[in-house]
């Protein structure tokens, strides 16, 4: 499965529901023999950048390469920022003014910058990496948002997530081939994804993605190629 040092095989992983916890024994054998065979491991999640590294020191994960906050961040298997894609202060006071300032549905607004920190109470940073808040489950902030050319929003149950919609799992996945290819002078990266819902639609639709079998059905009718597991999808690539 090993290629020379200039031909790599980039195998670009969803961590909750495709990593774990289904199959999560098998899934780190297959990971580690992977890179043991001289490819590369990259896991793509919307989990912050301090949550995942929690899950992959407390089952030993083997990974080359993370990218956190649905494409906001790059880091090494250390946990070592190598890119990070911000929204500034002026961006930050145009939305919070525009949209959520004033909009009686919107709750507790905070802005998460790269170390993790959350400023709340109206302080507003130099930088964030996304903007946060709370809404009632009846609310769908997502229209809204939609109105503002160049930024999205992620919706978890009462949180949405604001940050600019060229930033997702897909794009931080072609920052890291370039990084690659830069920095590693590999010439030749084949590049595969995996994951299970539509926030890896992106990185699957651009990566030669593969759906798990126990996916999203709305991620099924997009992508039509499936496997059954990350350990059984390792197991064809060559």
């Amino acid at each position: 499965m090993g290629k020379q040092d200039n031909q790599k095989i980039l195998l670009i992983s969803d961590y909750d529901g495709t990593i774990s916890p289904l199959n999560l024994k098998a899934n780190i054998n297959a990971i580690r023999k992977f890179i043991d065979d001289g490819n590369i491991f990259a896991i793509s999640t919307a989990r912050s950048r301090s949550s995942i590294l929690k899950k992959i020191r407390k089952y030993n994960i083997p990974v080359n390469y993370i990218t956190s906050n649905n494409g906001s961040e790059i880091m090494n298997a250390s946990g070592v920022i190598i890119s990070v894609f911000e929204m500034n202060r002026g961006e930050l006071t145009f939305i919070h003014n525009q949209l959520l300032a004033n909009n009686p549905h919107v709750t507790d607004v905070a802005f998460v910058n790269k170390n993790g920190n959350v400023f709340r109470g109206g302080i507003i940073p130099n930088n964030a990496i996304m903007i946060r808040c709370t809404c009632p489950l009846y609310y769908d902030l997502r229209s809204l948002i939609a109105e503002i050319p160049g930024y999205t929003c992620y919706r978890f149950g009462a949180t949405f997530e604001i940050k600019p919609s060229y930033i997702d799992k897909s794009f931080a996945a072609n920052e890291l081939i370039s990084y690659l290819k830069n920095k590693d002078k590999i010439k030749e990266i084949t590049e595969y994804s995996i994951g299970n819902t539509m926030n890896d639609y992106e990185l699957l639709k651009n990566h030669n993605g593969y759906v798990v079998s126990y996916g999203s059905p709305f991620l099924k009718r997009k992508i039509k190629t499936r496997t059954s597991s990350v350990s059984s999808l390792i197991a064809t690539l060559k």
